[in-house]
C-alpha cells in the first residue's frame, strides 16, 4: 500500500481565511471606515444618523452667518441714510457751505432713495417700495407772472422748450449771415397750463442781410411771415420766424437785402438775439419764470408701504431662528405725520427757505429716529444671530465629540480583535509546523527501521497509524490548553472544539 500523509491538507485553509479577517481589520483601521452594514447593522445606522446630524449642523452654521451677513448688509444701508439726514440738518441750520442749498438737497434725497430702491442681499431687495400719495391744500391760484422782459412791446424769451440754434447755417451748410434755428415748439409762458407753441416748417434757415452789423433777433410770428409780409422775406425762410433788429422804437424785418418795417402784435415773442457783426446767436429759453409758489400751491408726499420681513431658520437641532422686518427709507417714507423728507424737494411744502427751517428740521429729527430705530433692530438681530451661531458651534462640537469617542470605542474593538486574530494565526502556524515535523521524523525512522522490505513496509504503514492517533491526541490536548489561556485575556470566549473544527488538524 502507499503511504499517505493527509494530516494538514485543510490547515492551510483556515489559516488564508484568517490572515484575510487579519488583513481587513487592518485596512479598515487605516482608512478611518469603523462600521459597515454587514459587520453591525444597528452600530452603521446610529453612525450615518449622528453623519447625517452633523451635516445638519454645518449647514445651520453657514446660514447663521448669511443671517448675520444679511442684518449687516441693512444696518450699512441705514448708515448712508442717516448721514444724508445729518447732512440736510446742516443745510437746514445753516451750518452747511452750499451756494445753491436747494440743488444739494434734492441730491441728497435722491442719495436716500437710491439705498432705499438699490440695497440687496443675493438680488434680494431689503426695503419695501410702496404707493406714493400726494396731498395738496386749497386749489392754487394761476402763478403770477411779475417782470416779464419786453423790447418794444414784444415779449422777449420764452419759458421752455426743445430749440437749438446755430449761426452761418443755410441749408445744413456753411453760409455766412444765416441762421439755424432746430426743434419743434416751446411755451411762452411760466403758467403751468399754458399751452406749446408749435414752430412748423423750418424752411433752409432764418436769412439776414450777409453784411448787416449790430444787435438783431429772431422773432416768432403766430402767421405765417409769408402772408403777413407777401413776398418780401426769402422764399426759402422758416414760416414763423424772421430775422428783426429794433432801432429808434421801430421794428424792422430783414428781407435778406433790406430792412423793412412792420408793426408787431400781441403774439409775437422774440426766442434769440443775434450778433450780426460776429455772426453769433444765442437763445433766450428760460427768460420766463413762475413766481415763488404760495404754502397753498405746494404738495405733500408721502409713502404708504408694508414691511419687508425676513424670517430664518438656523438649526431645528438647537432651535436658532431670527426674524428681521424692514420698512422703507425712502424720502417720502420717512418724517412725521405731517410731512416727509419729500417736502423738502424742490417745489415741495418745506422747500428751502427761512420761513420753514424751523418745520423742516422737525420732520429731519422725526426722520432721523426712524432710522435710528431701524438701525437698533437690525444691531439686534445681528447680535442674536451671533449668538445663535454660538449656539450651533456648540451643538456641532458636542456631536463630533461624541462621534469621536465612539470612533475610538470601536477602534478599541477593533485592536483586540485583531490582536485576538493575530495570537490564532501564530499559535496555528506553530501547531501545523509542530505535527508536520513530527510526522517527517517518524516517517524517517520506520524508514530506516524496515529497510524496505515489505513486511517492514506493513510494518511501517501500521505504526505510522499509531503515531497519528497519538499525535492527533497530543495536538488536541495543546490546543485545549492554548485554548484556555486565550479565554482567560480575551473577551471572545474560545472553544476547544471550535478550534479543533477551524484548524481541522491532521485532517
Amino acid at each position: 500500500m502507499s503511504l499517505t500523509l493527509s494530516n494538514v491538507t485543510s490547515t492551510p485553509y483556515h489559516q488564508q481565511r484568517l490572515n484575510r479577517e487579519v488583513n481587513s481589520t487592518i485596512q479598515r483601521l487605516n482608512a478611518g471606515v469603523t462600521v459597515r452594514p454587514k459587520d453591525d447593522p444597528a452600530a452603521f445606522i446610529a453612525y450615518e444618523l449622528n453623519r447625517s446630524r452633523e451635516n445638519q449642523l454645518k449647514t445651520a452654521g453657514i446660514n447663521a452667518e448669511r443671517a448675520q451677513a444679511f442684518g449687516q448688509t441693512a444696518i450699512n444701508g441705514l448708515d448712508q441714510v442717516s448721514a444724508a439726514i445729518d447732512e440736510l440738518r446742516s443745510i437746514y441750520a445753516g451750518s452747511h457751505n452750499s451756494a445753491t442749498p436747494q440743488t444739494r438737497i434734492d441730491e441728497l434725497l435722491a442719495t436716500i432713495d437710491a439705498v432705499n430702491d438699490n440695497t440687496q442681499f443675493k438680488g434680494q431687495r431689503l426695503f419695501p417700495g410702496g404707493t406714493i400719495t400726494e396731498t395738496q391744500g386749497a386749489a392754487p391760484e394761476p402763478v403770477q407772472q411779475t417782470d416779464i422782459p419786453t423790447l418794444g412791446g414784444v415779449q422777449l424769451g420764452y419759458a421752455q422748450g426743445d430749440l437749438s440754434f446755430r449761426s452761418n447755417i443755410y441749408d445744413g451748410e456753411f453760409n455766412l449771415g444765416e441762421f439755424e434755428v432746430k426743434g419743434t415748439s416751446f411755451t411762452a409762458s411760466a403758467d403751468p397750463g399754458a399751452p406749446s407753441i408749435e414752430l412748423g416748417n423750418l424752411g433752409r434757415a432764418v436769412t439776414a442781410t450777409d453784411d448787416r452789423t449790430g444787435t438783431g433777433y429772431i422773432l416768432y410770428s403766430e402767421e405765417s411771415v409769408h402772408t403777413r409780409f407777401g413776398s418780401l422775406p426769402h422764399e426759402y425762410n422758416a414760416d414763423h420766424l424772421i430775422s428783426v433788429v429794433y432801432e429808434g422804437g421801430q421794428f424792422y424785418f430783414d428781407d435778406n437785402h433790406n430792412l423793412r418795417a412792420f408793426t408787431p402784435r400781441d403774439s409775437d415773442v422774440i426766442i434769440a438775439e443775434v450778433d450780426y457783426t460776429n455772426d453769433t446767436i444765442r437763445g433766450l429759453a428760460g427768460a420766463i419764470t413762475p413766481s415763488t409758489p404760495s404754502e397753498t400751491d405746494v404738495t405733500s408726499k408721502r409713502e404708504v408701504s408694508t414691511p419687508n420681513t425676513f424670517d430664518f431658520n438656523y438649526s431645528t437641532e438647537s432651535g436658532a431662528t431670527g426674524s428681521l422686518s424692514l420698512s422703507s427709507v425712502s424720502a417720502a417714507a420717512l418724517g412725521d405725520a405731517d410731512n416727509s423728507l419729500a417736502d423738502l424737494g424742490q417745489g415741495g411744502a418745506l422747500g428751502f427757505s427761512a420761513s420753514n427751517r424751523t418745520r423742516a428740521l422737525e420732520v429731519l429729527q422725526a426722520a432721523q429716529q426712524q432710522v435710528d430705530s431701524a438701525k437698533q433692530q437690525a444691531q439686534t438681530f445681528v447680535r442674536n444671530t451671533v449668538g445663535s451661531l454660538d449656539l450651533v458651534n456648540q451643538h456641532n462640537q458636542s456631536t463630533l465629540a461624541a462621534e469621536r469617542q465612539r470612533l475610538e470605542n470601536r477602534a478599541g474593538q477593533e485592536v483586540a480583535e485583531q490582536a485576538r486574530r493575530l495570537l490564532l494565526r501564530s499559535a496555528g502556524q506553530s501547531l501545523v509546523q509542530d505535527a508536520q515535523q513530527a510526522q517527517t521524523d517518524t516517517l524517517l525512522s520506520l524508514i530506516e527501521q524496515t529497510g524496505g522490505s515489505r513486511a517492514g513496509r506493513y510494518s511501517m504503514d501500521s505504526a505510522l497509524r499509531s503515531v497519528q492517533g497519538a499525535q492527533q491526541s497530543q495536538l488536541a490536548e495543546a490546543l485545549g490548553r492554548y485554548t484556555q489561556e486565550m479565554s482567560q485575556n480575551d473577551p471572545v470566549s474560545l472553544q476547544t472544539e471550535t478550534l479543533g473544527n477551524q484548524l481541522d488538524v491532521l485532517g
